[in-house]
């Protein structure tokens, strides 16, 4: 029979006895203070916390420290301007990597500045007899390197690069065959302007362009325009239906083809329940391709027609813009001749 207390309850088992040197595994109560030496939780995480906030200072402190040595000075950019003064060529370009370090712009002389992400993929690489390219690798986040790498598949580099400070100076043109021969965006003076279909209607040549009788709106003329959030120099060319806003170009040198692009301005190129508009290109009256732009697709739509047949020498080009309801067919194209 258990032995009973003062209380008549029963008295407290005795502990079994613990070896000499045995750990005592029973739990500590909630509010035990800690073992001496030791660190509670929130203490170990703040150490934690110090440390890694400790690294993060010092890292920036060699990032701005570094920084002011990996960009280019002033006195870098006129050395820039000094090379380019005694070696650029007319027809020259000049681009800018990456695309948005373009200060180059306040020294190139009057050279016309590329500034593309991916110039690489981009029709503008091959606009130009000769492409200068100023790069900037050391750059914090800049893929100079990977963009130069990616623009030696596309054109053969020809002098470079030269270091100026941290800036980089390259030239490049284009691979045999494929050397721009005529600017229809430039040349547009030479074109003779017209809306065709059964009564054709010669449009007047106006500063900068051709003004044609539909309206205010109906011209051609070069201007600058941003699709996909970038400026694109192109023709504008509303049409005006199906009768064709006809460009006829004469005595054009051409070797291998025409490249270019197109694309709607703006609120109309969101617009699907609108009409497609068309290309037309005919060389030496025959018709080479007829490319179509349909409602709802924004951005710039890059083109390269080959003409491996065609015999190198002058060509009679003609490029016809047309659509069956013109309604917002705010269309601007571009075109190169090679």
């Amino acid at each position: 029979m258990s032995k009973q207390g003062a209380a008549g309850e029963p008295s407290p088992r005795p502990s079994p006895a613990r070896a000499e040197g045995e750990p005592d595994e029973r739990p500590a109560p909630p509010d035990a203070a800690p073992a001496a030496g030791g660190a509670t939780r929130p203490q170990a995480f703040a150490g934690i916390e110090a440390v890694v906030l400790l690294a993060a200072v010092l890292f920036a402190l060699v990032y701005w420290l570094r920084l002011p040595g990996r960009l280019p000075t002033e006195q870098d950019y006129l050395a820039v301007q000094h090379e380019l003064l005694a070696k650029a060529h007319p027809g020259d370009g000049i681009a800018a990597l990456p695309f948005w370090a373009d200060r180059i712009k306040l020294f190139s002389h009057g050279l016309p500045v590329v500034a593309l992400p991916q110039l690489a993929d981009d029709g503008e690489a091959e606009r130009y007899a000769r492409l200068w390219v100023l790069a900037q690798p050391d750059l914090p986040r800049s893929e100079a390197a990977a963009e130069l790498e990616a623009l030696g598949h596309r054109l053969a580099r020809v002098e470079g690069p030269e270091r100026f400070g941290p800036l980089s100076l390259s030239l490049y043109e284009p691979q045999p065959g494929r050397a721009p021969a005529y600017d229809f965006t430039e040349r547009l003076a030479d074109a003779q302007v017209s809306i065709g279909g059964d009564d054709p209607v010669d449009c007047e040549a106006v500063q900068g362009g051709f003004q044609c009788p539909r309206g205010p709106w109906n011209y051609v003329r070069p201007e600058w325009h941003e699709f996909d959030f970038l400026p694109r120099r192109c023709l504008w060319a509303h049409p005006v239906g199906p009768e064709p806003l006809r460009l006829h170009f004469s005595q054009v040198p051409l070797r291998g083809g025409l490249r270019g692009g197109f694309g709607l301005i703006g609120e109309a190129a969101e617009l699907r329940q609108a009409a497609p508009v068309s290309l037309g290109v005919f060389v030496d009256g025959a018709e080479t391709a007829e490319l179509t732009l349909e409602p709802g697709d924004p951005g710039w739509h890059e083109f390269d027609l080959g003409l491996p047949g065609l015999a190198a020498g002058a060509h009679e080009v003609e490029l016809d813009v047309a659509t069956p309801n013109p309604g917002m067919r705010h269309f601007c194209f571009d075109a190169v001749g090679y």
